[in-house]
């Protein structure tokens, strides 16, 4: 998700955007594989971030840490 209102991307002017923020969302439940499909997910975000030099952040907007992934992989899982 775009972090400017209203959230969307116009595809047909992407390429001159810039946006100061994005979210990427990952719904739950997971059905099949949940692990897999979470640390897919934890992998894209960090190529993400490393391709656009962005520092991601967690749900408190606080720099992620290996906790934050902690606590985020258990919901995912469902623990």
């Amino acid at each position: 998700m775009n972090g400017v209102a209203p959230g969307t991307f116009d595809l047909a002017a992407l390429p001159g955007q810039n946006t100061p923020a994005l979210a990427l969302f990952l719904r739950l439940p997971i059905a099949s594989l949940p692990g897999l499909v979470f640390e897919q997910f934890l992998d894209i975000a960090h190529r993400l971030a490393e391709d656009l030099d962005a520092t991601l952040l967690d749900e408190r907007r606080e720099a992620l840490s290996s906790e934050s992934i902690d606590r985020m992989r258990e919901f995912a899982l469902g623990e």
